[in-house]
């Protein structure tokens, strides 16, 4: 026997179970550390999202403001002049006092902590009623009936889905024809800038998602996939976004906001 089989047999002998049990400590953990990890970040995204209402906030008003128009394609909610409104990333309901006053609405998100969150915000909103909760990955929301909603809404989300084409595919099954999709989101900033230099080396090297702990990228272009869906008619408006109070607004201050119909 060599000497390095003599090492690795001395180091398997010396270090083998103590190894072995840490692997099954962490297989019998693992799914409370999930749980863990999404209540932390359920409340910690929640503080941001009110932070980001204040430079965001009129530019949401201003964009929803159009939903007052929106006519339903489901005749029982037509009648009483009511519409359905699905969101997707809802979180904690940042964007409810945003939504027109005859919005039914379905809320989709990856994340069972929100929900007392969303509840507590809810009790502000009496004149939203909520239809239903689903807890889904954008990407398949098959709970979800096809052509069954008026109008989608997306907010800083799409930064942070892996496969954005089949969340619009997505968007666009579950909207009634003639629907609409409103989005506001973050994009990468113009190619050749330092800020988009640094978005990508963030965003590639995993350190950016890894620190947001969601995934979220800074280096997408969604006004590209928004672009290529098939959507029937798309406006889209870029603009920045940003306050002092924090660096990571300067991160991610380029942003896309638009309204796409189905």
């Amino acid at each position: 026997m060599s000497q390095l089989d003599v090492q690795m047999k001395g180091w398997v002998s010396t270090y083998g179970g103590i190894l072995l049990f840490l692997f099954v400590l962490f297989q019998l953990t693992k799914g409370f550390l999930r749980r863990y990890r999404d209540k932390l970040f359920a409340k910690g995204e929640s503080q941001f999202s009110e932070l980001y209402n204040v430079p965001a906030g009129p530019t949401k008003a201003k964009l929803f403001e159009s939903m007052q128009d929106v006519q339903s394609a489901d005749w029982s909610l037509k009648n009483k002049g009511l519409i359905r409104i699905l969101e997707i990333g809802c979180g904690n309901g940042a964007n409810l006092k945003y939504f027109p006053k005859s919005a039914r609405l379905v809320m989709v998100d990856r994340n069972e902590f929100y929900r007392p969150l969303l509840d507590e915000n809810l009790k502000k909103f009496p004149h939203l009623h909520l239809e239903k909760v689903v807890y889904c990955s954008a990407e398949d929301m098959r709970q979800i009936a096809s052509d069954s909603v008026d109008v989608v809404v997306s907010t800083i989300v799409l930064c942070s889905i892996d496969h954005v084409s089949a969340v619009l595919s997505e968007i666009k099954r579950v909207l009634a024809p003639g629907g609409k999709f409103y989005f506001l989101e973050h994009v990468m900033a113009n190619e050749g800038t330092t800020l988009c230099t640094v978005q990508k080396l963030l965003s590639v090297s995993r350190i950016w998602p890894a620190l947001c702990g969601n995934g979220c990228r800074l280096d997408k272009r969604t006004d590209v996939f928004i672009k290529e869906a098939g959507f029937s008619e798309i406006s889209i408006n870029r603009l920045d976004i940003y306050t002092d109070k924090m660096v990571v607004f300067k991160l991610i201050k380029h942003h896309i906001a638009g309204v796409a119909t189905k």
